[in-house]
């Protein structure tokens, strides 16, 4: 009789053992697409026409995922006011962004960087 109680709390063991790691297999997954969030705002900003007169170029750390960082970084960037296209290279780890220099400032733009999502990404200026 001692032996069956033992038995089944082996077997409840491992049930447990096998949750647990479901669970932090779960969690890890979860914290590592966190900052992948693709959905933010989903109100759509009516833009002018912006004709740029100034590029910068920035390496982009922080990013850890093609699909959800580079629109994301895009994204905030499409509705500030002054910056006529931007466009993220996942692989190469590049953000271009055409603007106007009369409306938003370099300073102003590189700032926008810590703001989006979840706040990891940081931009480096390349010197073109």
């Amino acid at each position: 009789m001692q032996y069956c109680f033992v038995s089944q709390i082996h077997k409840l063991n491992k049930n447990m053992k096998s949750i647990i790691s479901v669970l932090t297999l779960s969690l890890i997954l979860a914290i590592g697409f966190s900052s992948c969030n693709t959905s933010g705002d989903s109100k759509q900003v009516e833009k002018t026409e912006v004709v740029s007169n100034a590029k910068l170029v920035v390496d982009v750390e922080g990013m850890t995922c093609a699909k959800g960082c580079a629109p994301l970084i895009e994204k905030a960037f499409a509705k500030k006011a002054g910056v006529a296209k931007c466009e993220v290279s996942f692989d190469d780890k590049l953000a271009t962004i055409e603007y106007d220099d009369q409306i938003i400032s370099e300073e102003k733009l590189m700032a926008v960087f810590p703001k989006i999502g979840n706040g990891s990404y940081v931009a480096v200026k390349k010197e073109l």
